[in-house]
């Protein structure tokens, strides 16, 4: 079916899958031996022959060890510790300082109400960030985003209350 130079056709080779698979269905169903698909009525446990019914009730009284091909990830213990932080379980900070997951705490404010005064402000900077990128056709965005950090560093470090 090749077509000119020896190459086939997407088609082609759509037509030679096609063929390939259909042989293949023809020899499966040439086999004796094969095994026959249970048969019952929907809902309802399928009718099983007398040796299927044996290895059945074999697998559920006497089921076989799982066999180990390698290591295996590890699994979580139900008991992992609870971080007092931040409440999420992760292994302790052997550092000494804060958990960086931890709601930050502030003078009077309530750490949620914090949580979402600073959240709120930096999606106000995102958007505001976004379109000076637009408008200006910032190109390295690196450089500006360093930029950015040092002058609101300054910033907060300079405001006083």
């Amino acid at each position: 079916m090749p077509g000119k130079n020896g190459e086939m056709t997407p088609e082609d080779m759509f037509n030679k899958m096609m063929e390939e698979q259909q042989s293949m269905i023809n020899a499966s169903q040439r086999q004796p031996n094969q095994p026959q698909i249970p048969t019952g009525e929907p809902g309802q446990p399928p009718v099983l022959d007398s040796n299927e019914q044996r290895v059945l009730n074999e697998l559920q009284n006497n089921p076989t060890p799982v066999v180990s091909t390698g290591s295996h990830p590890a699994q979580v213990a139900s008991t992992l510790p609870k971080c007092p932080q931040c409440g999420l379980l992760h292994p302790p900070n052997t550092d000494g300082k804060p958990c960086a997951n931890a709601p930050i705490q502030g003078g009077t404010a309530n750490v949620i109400d914090l949580d979402m005064e600073i959240n709120k402000f930096l999606m106000m900077l995102k958007n505001i960030a976004v379109s000076q990128i637009q408008s200006k056709d910032i190109k390295d965005l690196n450089k500006f985003l360093q930029y950015i950090t040092i002058e609101m560093t300054k910033l907060m470090e300079g405001y006083n209350e």
